[in-house]
């Protein structure tokens, strides 16, 4: 039977367009939960570590955010989970100020030259590094998530990821479409493939292997979101502050392409029973498990939107995995992902 492989992965930022609760509150408090539970259940998480952020807060709360931030992503590494790159580059040209975000339209690298970008990034690796190198040794930088799944101008972002050590990104969730005013995502054309390699050599040859996040295809029967929204209420989270894309908002074209946009494996959303998660993977492994060769497939979350219910869906959904499909089924890392191409040959 097809190997699966999934990789529990958790964007590890800030609420974007403002915080209304303390940094414990909005940050650290429920990644502590997550990491508890990942321990007491045996699975390893991945941190995707929004390092521009880090850098850009932290500044002005070095006590306060920079540190904590810091410790908790060296206590991930030490329980044996995993730490690899997140960026938004809109933290470069964002003011900071009492508890206050002022935020710079420069949502996606589309904003910056080619070669800010290139610094961006390579600044951006090595400052992961740093951090993560402090409490292992053989730390490696080698995965990546664009923020807001933006990965845009590709060729340029993904060469100098590749010049910089990436070699696996997860920012693609097949079928996904969304858009508002300073940031557009179209995942409606991608290969028919479980995992594929993106290519190019326009600005240097780079060749890296995408782990997608694992989607199903929306069903025109499914009841509308807000009303769903409104009924389970009970279960939301508490609320952390604003999105970013809170201010500026779509055309109606884009709202309707949203529409029909594909549907996540996640556990952010309190509107998901443990079954409709079990059913987005078990149509991911009947699509694309067609031979022995192994899968591999995301489910994402972010602590800053995860409340009781999620953890409860998060455990299980491992649990009733598990049970489902036996050895079959693995919960891995990125590291663990690269060192398995890395023994195939892959560089």
């Amino acid at each position: 039977m097809t190997k699966i492989n999934i990789i529990l992965s958790f964007d590890y930022e800030l609420p974007l367009g403002g915080i209304n609760k303390p940094f414990d509150e909005c940050l650290f408090k429920p990644t502590e939960k997550l990491l508890e539970l990942s321990q007491r259940q045996d699975f390893p998480v991945t941190l995707f570590t929004d390092i521009l952020g880090y850098e850009k807060v932290g500044q002005s709360y070095p006590e306060e955010f920079a540190e904590p931030f810091r410790q908790q992503v060296q206590e991930a590494i030490k329980e044996g989970n995993d730490v690899q790159l997140h960026t938004h580059p809109h933290w470069l040209n964002t003011d900071v100020g009492d508890y206050e975000f002022f935020i710079s339209k420069d949502y996606s690298f589309e904003s910056f030259e080619a070669q800010e970008i290139d610094k961006i990034i390579t600044d951006a690796v090595q400052s992961l590094k740093k951090i993560c190198s402090d409490v292992d040794n053989n730390y490696r930088c080698i995965a990546y998530r664009a923020g807001g799944y933006n990965f845009e101008p590709q060729e340029v972002v993904m060469a100098s990821l590749y010049k910089n050590g990436i070699r696996i990104d997860s920012s693609i969730a097949k079928g996904y479409y969304f858009a508002s005013g300073i940031s557009k995502v179209d995942f409606r054309k991608t290969p028919n493939h479980m995992n594929w390699y993106l290519t190019g050599n326009s600005h240097g040859d780079y060749t890296i292997f995408e782990v997608p996040i694992a989607t199903i295809p929306k069903s025109p029967f499914e009841v509308p979101t807000r009303f769903k929204m409104k009924k389970l209420k009970a279960r939301a989270p508490e609320n952390r502050g604003r999105m970013i894309h809170d201010d500026f908002q779509p055309s109606f074209r884009d709202k309707m392409r949203e529409l029909f946009s594909a549907r996540m494996l996640t556990v952010d959303n309190f509107t998901y029973e443990t079954e409709y998660l079990l059913k987005i993977l078990n149509y991911n492994v009947k699509k694309y498990g067609r031979d022995d060769a192994p899968i591999y497939m995301s489910l994402i979350g972010h602590p800053k939107s995860m409340g009781d219910y999620s953890f409860k869906l998060l455990e299980e959904f491992v649990d009733k995995s598990r049970s489902i499909y036996g050895e079959s089924i693995n919960f891995v890392t990125y590291s663990d992902v690269y060192t398995k191409l890395y023994q195939n040959g892959h560089k």
